[in-house]
């Protein structure tokens, strides 16, 4: 039997690239260390953020808009057009051998619909501390991964550095090397952990994505 080590990663963040978030790339190691996480995924919308920091896990992701939810991509090595549908979407993240990850399936009113997919993700974001309807979010997509017996996933959504790691997923893995992390995800060595931000990061979080955008 193989020895696995698990390492805490939040797959689900964004930067200053993403036009809602004030979380500057030079502040992550930081952020990293305070958190007590092993790495990170940076998921700017619709568009690649490159970057990589000595001892710590880095994924290169985004998440892309569809037609019919969002979508979180790693370890993808060029943008995937948004607008598309989920099930074309997911396809194109596996052509180019990455992680499909069904975003926020009950983000209010914006859900997604799985049992209409064509094609399977490599998992489901089943905690995401940022959505509003935290609790009931997380009850209904964990109710959902299991039934379609998908993988659970979990990330912060973070667009302020104050919730980056309130919600993480574990991943098993036979090192930290970027090839087995995924490997883990394809395996489905994976599960959610962590909780909802507070009401007040959660309110505060929306509140500074609306008013950068105006």
């Amino acid at each position: 039997m193989r020895d696995y080590t698990q390492f805490k990663l939040d797959i689900h963040v964004h930067t200053t690239n993403s036009s809602d978030s004030c979380i500057n790339l030079e502040t992550i190691p930081e952020i990293l260390d305070k958190k007590g996480l092993d790495g990170l995924a940076i998921t700017d919308h619709d568009k690649i953020t490159k970057y990589d920091i000595k001892e710590k896990i880095v994924l290169q992701g985004a998440e892309i808009s569809t037609i019919n939810g969002h979508l979180i991509a790693l370890n993808i090595k060029k943008n995937i057009n948004s607008g598309m549908s989920m099930g074309r979407t997911i396809n194109e993240v596996h052509s180019q051998g990455g992680i499909a990850i069904i975003a926020h399936p009950y983000n209010f009113p914006q859900n997604c619909n799985l049992k209409k997919l064509d094609i399977r993700p490599d998992g489901i974001e089943v905690l995401n501390a940022r959505v509003m309807f935290c609790n009931i979010s997380t009850s209904l997509s964990k109710r959902m991964a299991v039934k379609l017996s998908i993988p659970m996933t979990g990330g912060s959504d973070s667009h302020i550095p104050d919730t980056v790691g309130d919600s993480y997923t574990i991943v098993e893995a036979e090192s930290d090397s970027i090839d087995d992390i995924i490997d883990a995800f394809r395996m489905g060595r994976i599960t959610f952990s962590g909780n909802c931000s507070s009401l007040r990061k959660r309110i505060k979080s929306r509140i500074y994505s609306i008013t950068k955008k105006l």
